[in-house]
């Protein structure tokens, strides 16, 4: 008797939370879940977690600005805890760590697309994020 057929991902569905799935009824939105989570799982999180605390808040506080990209006079204002220098040091860190890059005087990016939907989705901002 031939063994069963191995699935592509069958070891980690549990590892993730995978087998919670429900069926959806539209295979499409099923695929889009499948995939978003395990970006999540097995990319975003590994480069949400290598951020440093304070670095974490910075893409907290951009992530609420929506988007994919935000302006850096727009994250400053959003501070009331910290001065515009340390919200430029910690966009620094960032620069050097790959997270985000300079798409132009004032306005930054996340180097990973769909990184910025991730943070809004799993790390939204905090009422003590200021």
């Amino acid at each position: 008797m031939p063994a069963p057929a191995r699935v592509p991902g069958q070891n980690r569905t549990a590892l993730y939370g995978f087998d919670q799935l429900r069926p959806l009824g539209d295979v499409w939105s099923g695929r889009v879940l499948w995939r978003e989570l395990t970006l999540d799982a097995e990319f975003f999180e590994g480069r949400y977690a290598d951020a440093t605390r304070a670095d974490r808040l910075t893409l907290r506080v951009a992530g609420s600005l929506g988007g994919e990209r935000f302006e850096i006079a727009k994250l400053a204002a959003q501070f009331t805890s910290r001065n515009a220098n340390a919200t430029q040091q910690s966009i620094n860190r960032l620069l050097k760590s790959s997270h985000i890059y300079r798409v132009s005087q004032g306005v930054y990016a996340y180097t990973a697309p769909l990184f910025g939907d991730f943070v809004r989705r799993k790390y939204p901002r905090q009422d003590e994020d200021r």
